[in-house]
């Protein structure tokens, strides 16, 4: 095949037009009074309170009432620990023990988890 006799012809180039926005309701905005400052008027609200010896600025006295959490976590703990050890006794064969053990292990580790870091005294 013999090589062409004419040029390639230029490469097009494809852009976007510029962009044209225009705003709906320029019209209807309108600029904030230069009166209006939020951080001019809180500390005057503050500045009121303080001076007028708002109940914001007294705090009640917190009474630390006993947590019941740790008493309800050995007592479930020592009750289901009971259980899976006469389950334990009960049964004679490897699979059941195999069972049981694994049930010591995800209960005392779930358990414990949750009780002592994800709950909150109560």
């Amino acid at each position: 095949m013999p090589p062409p006799t004419e040029p390639d012809p230029p490469e097009k180039k494809y852009t976007f037009k510029a962009a044209e926005f225009t705003p709906d309701n320029a019209s209807e905005v309108e600029p904030e009074p230069p009166g209006n400052d939020p951080l001019a008027i809180l500390k005057a609200n503050r500045a009121h309170e303080q001076a007028n010896n708002s109940i914001y600025d007294q705090s009640p006295a917190v009474v630390k009432t006993k947590s019941r959490r740790n008493r309800d976590y050995v007592i479930i703990m020592i009750l289901v620990n009971l259980l899976l050890v006469f389950l334990l006794l009960t049964f004679n064969d490897d699979v059941s023990h195999t069972y049981i053990i694994a049930g010591f292990g995800l209960f005392n580790g779930g358990f414990s988890w949750v009780m002592l870091y994800v709950v909150d005294d109560y």
